[in-house]
């Protein structure tokens, strides 16, 4: 009973602080050019029905195949019409469950490696902290269109949280669940390739199923979750290959892809670590210095080559190196298609890991009398910090010129952040022509 208590206490104030520091987006309008196309083109803001609700299945909006956000939207349409309170209100609503499903899902997984339950409560409630009032996350709560990010990380989450169940309980009802939430995050978002790599990385080393050598069951559990990945991505791929914006993708470029990939990595890391020059969009180029390409494959490398001598040591520390490198795969620039780019919305559940890394470590040491307070003063002037900047960060986001003019501003010479600018005020323009304010709208092209 008095674990309990504490477990609900701790969630309690997680959650608190959590909507405390993201209220903000509820005081947002739409973002005139941010949210053009999920918002004011989309077919399926009309009233909910059986007919729109088919429609969604068949559909396909900015080369994404996604009828479970759409429809969601067309809720949103249903309550609240063009009122932007209400869809923010569902980001945010969303947002909270994911910070809650974060701590259930690492305090399970935590219990059945064999922690104590102090160390597992506070090292869980710590990393859904981080998760929930980090800056990183603006982007997908105070952003309309991020609505499929969201819903994605909600079925990632329950995934897992129901595949730990299975492996604990031996009841099938949690594993056919987490196969069918497995079908709807493939219908929210193609990025679910990274998904059974991730429930291997789990069965080896948090539910110890390698040390029982029951490699046969342990593989042909996957295989529904591969098939669902599989076709998910091959949808993706057709759409791509349909409106042609698939790169071939030569042994040049791929050979390119992969030497730049642990500068992704890097770049991940410390704006993780350092959440400074925030914008919605970060050119691709940032990844392609030499200087730092060589850095970030020296400390990529390092780190890999600890979690295989380390791996019976500190496995919950080498286990979250690797699910950082799995997770992000998807979204790392390995197959570019389009102008591909670096955002905030990508490490969503990428950064998880590191949260728990840095948790786990703040937890360990506060054991230490010596480093107790010096920990956690930095860990509260590190969280006040995030809060901070959570705040000063989220009103930007329905502002179509200020918030491009704020990528702008960080990155003048990167040809991608450019190109937005120009398709703002030209967005921007043609709503002032709209209003009749052609003078104003006039204004709008010469800056352009």
């Amino acid at each position: 009973m008095k674990r309990s208590k504490t477990k609900v206490i701790i969630l309690l104030v997680l959650i608190a602080v959590t909507a405390l520091t993201q209220y903000k987006c509820l005081l947002l309008d739409f973002n005139l050019f941010w949210d053009k196309i999920y918002i004011f083109e989309n077919p399926f803001l009309n009233p909910i029905s059986l007919q729109l609700i088919g429609k969604a299945f068949t559909t396909v909006i900015e080369a994404d195949y996604s009828p479970i956000p759409q429809i969601s939207y067309s809720l949103d349409y249903t309550f609240w019409n063009y009122n932007a309170f209400g869809y923010r209100f569902t980001n945010y609503l969303i947002f909270l469950i994911n910070t809650a499903l974060v701590f259930f899902l690492l305090e399970r997984l935590m219990d059945q490696a064999g922690y104590r339950f102090c160390q597992r409560i506070y090292v869980a409630g710590l990393t859904a902290l981080f998760f929930g009032v980090h800056p990183l996350k603006v982007e997908v709560v105070a952003w309309g269109t991020a609505r499929e990010h969201l819903i994605y990380a909600s079925f990632y989450l329950l995934i897992l949280l129901l595949y730990v169940n299975w492996r604990r309980y031996h009841s099938r009802g949690y594993y056919l669940l987490a196969v069918l939430c497995a079908v709807g995050m493939g219908l929210s978002k193609a990025n679910s390739v990274s998904l059974p790599l991730v429930l291997v990385l789990l069965d080896y080393f948090s539910l110890s199923r390698f040390k029982k050598k029951n490699w046969k069951n342990m593989v042909v559990d996957k295989i529904p979750f591969i098939v669902i990945a599989g076709l998910t991505l091959a949808k993706a791929y057709q759409i791509r290959c349909q409106i042609q914006i698939l790169h071939p993708v030569g042994i040049t470029s791929l050979f390119r892809n992969v030497v730049e990939f642990p500068a992704v990595l890097t770049f991940y890391i410390y704006k993780t670590i350092f959440p400074l020059h925030l914008a919605p969009i970060y050119p691709l180029e940032l990844t392609g210095d030499t200087r730092l390409i060589i850095f970030s494959c020296v400390t990529i490398a390092s780190l890999l080559v600890f979690s295989i001598v380390k791996r019976n040591k500190y496995p919950a520390i080498v286990a979250g190196i690797l699910l950082f490198i799995v997770i992000l795969l998807p979204q790392g620039g390995l197959l570019r298609s389009g102008a591909t780019i670096l955002a905030d919305r990508y490490v969503q559940l990428a950064n998880l890991p590191l949260f728990f890394g840095f948790a786990y470590v703040i937890v360990t040491v506060f054991q230490l009398p010596l480093f107790r307070w010096p920990v956690a003063l930095l860990t509260a002037g590190w969280i006040v910090f995030l809060i901070w900047r959570t705040l000063d960060y989220t009103p930007l986001w329905d502002k179509a010129i200020g918030l491009s003019r704020h990528a702008y501003d960080q990155y003048p010479q990167a040809k991608i952040i450019r190109l937005f600018m120009l398709r703002t005020y030209n967005n921007v323009a043609v709503n002032q022509i709209k209003e009749g304010e052609i003078d104003r709208a006039l204004e709008y092209v010469q800056q352009a």
